[in-house]
């Protein structure tokens, strides 16, 4: 193939990623004609198409055993690419949003590691959190939960769990929480209950989590005794129950 035809090639597939793109996000034809776009921007292949098969996740359709049966179609055609779809997989992640599915494609063929090193820098690389920034910080955040065993991630998490925006300390706090055995989980999170500044909401959430996951606070039992919510109680043994 000699070099035109190679740029003749490469603009073929752009025009029909473009085309299948349009028709898929089409939110009120039948599912059969998504489908089919689905299926040929999966055979194109390219980043283009991979970023505009992800597109989908932008919309939910009304019927909703319909609109999840294509999003998983979505992800198992993604999935199928193997390594070229990695390259479709981080642009999208690290500028755009919805995530959850994404994410989980990206988890599947490269990796936590690597899939928390693009979430991380896609999250480094908001400079604001305003409008649509502001959903995708947290966003990114949300899809930390499930990579905290990361050790970047976990650190990152301790950080944001102080935050300014009480909606990112709520779900870095969740993130945490899934490292249920790991006493620095506690001693990260209880300096929030004590702050006299933590909203009742984040208190009475990270009480929750205190009683859920049965963490021993012993330790700061004389600290949150005047501190915490009176629906709970910390027995003997230095965990917290609820009354």
């Amino acid at each position: 193939m000699g070099l035109f035809d190679f740029f003749k090639t490469d603009a073929k597939e752009s025009r029909a990623a473009a085309k299948w793109g349009k028709r898929l996000m089409e939110k009120y034809q039948q599912t059969a004609e998504r489908k089919r776009a689905i299926e040929a921007l999966t055979a194109i292949g390219t980043d283009e198409a991979i970023v505009a098969l992800l597109q989908r996740y932008k919309y939910r359709t009304d019927a909703t055993i319909v609109d999840e049966d294509e999003k998983e179609m979505v992800y198992r055609c993604v999935v199928s690419l193997g390594p070229r779809a990695v390259p479709g997989l981080i642009e999208y992640v690290s500028k755009d949003t919805p995530l959850y599915w994404p994410v989980k494609a990206l988890r599947e063929l490269v990796g936590d590691e690597e899939a928390a090193r693009v979430v991380l820098d896609a999250l480094e690389a908001i400079e604001d959190s305003f409008g649509a920034n502001r959903d995708r910080r947290e966003q990114l955040v949300d899809n930390l939960r499930g990579l905290s065993e990361v050790e970047r991630v976990f650190q990152t998490l301790l950080k944001l769990a102080t935050d300014d925006d009480e909606e990112i300390v709520i779900r870095a706090v969740d993130g945490l929480s899934t490292r249920k055995d790991d006493p620095e989980v506690p001693k990260a999170i209880v300096p929030l209950v004590l702050d006299e500044d933590t909203s009742h909401r984040v208190r009475t959430m990270i009480m929750e989590l205190m009683l859920e996951n049965e963490w021993n606070v012993k330790r700061f039992k004389k600290a949150l005794m005047d501190k915490i919510p009176d629906a709970y109680f910390i027995d003997d043994t230095g965990v917290v129950r609820r009354k």
